[in-house]
């Protein structure tokens, strides 16, 4: 029985793989807004009913496109956490900010451009909130900013970065 079980974990995480790198092969050809469930399952040799059982819509499968990076974004930006010198919070977590910035630029979706086009502004509101939640997370574990410093550097991110 747990023989299955594993299995099915493994088509299950393949078959999210699959569908995360169709999209983001996609993403690189057309505006988000023009993507549709059907190009996705179509690219990535799935059915559009697999597609459901494993994801609510599109916008599902695009959040979990980003959190795929999370863990790489996170081990950049570990060293800089974990400097233990005098410099104030707000630096540490604008350096932070900065590295993930740049991780996702030099990454092998190019994200600029896909921004650029997104019409719809999905996907530039997405990456928006994955990109806060990870902060959240960097904030609850490492303690480094107070909440006024939270919102400051989220200021600075949308003036700049995007």
């Amino acid at each position: 029985m747990t023989e299955t079980k594993n299995k099915e974990d493994v088509r299950t995480i393949r078959t999210k793989r699959d569908l995360a790198n169709a999209l983001e092969e996609l993403l690189k050809l057309k505006d988000y807004a023009e993507i549709s469930i059907k190009d996705i399952s179509d690219t990535a040799l799935i059915s559009k009913n697999t597609f459901y059982n494993n994801f609510q819509d599109k916008e599902d499968l695009l959040r979990f496109v980003f959190v795929r990076y999370e863990e790489a974004l996170l081990e950049s930006i570990r060293p800089q956490l974990e400097k233990k010198f005098l410099f104030s919070n707000l630096i540490t977590f604008k350096n932070c900010i900065e590295i993930i910035v740049h991780d996702l630029f030099v990454s092998d979706i190019p994200f600029r451009e896909i921004l650029k086009k997104d019409s719809s502004r999905t996907l530039y509101y997405e990456l928006s909130r994955f990109f806060q939640d990870l902060l959240k997370r960097i904030e609850d574990k490492y303690h480094i900013l107070t909440k006024k410093a939270s919102e400051e550097t989220m200021i600075m991110f949308y003036a700049g970065a995007f």
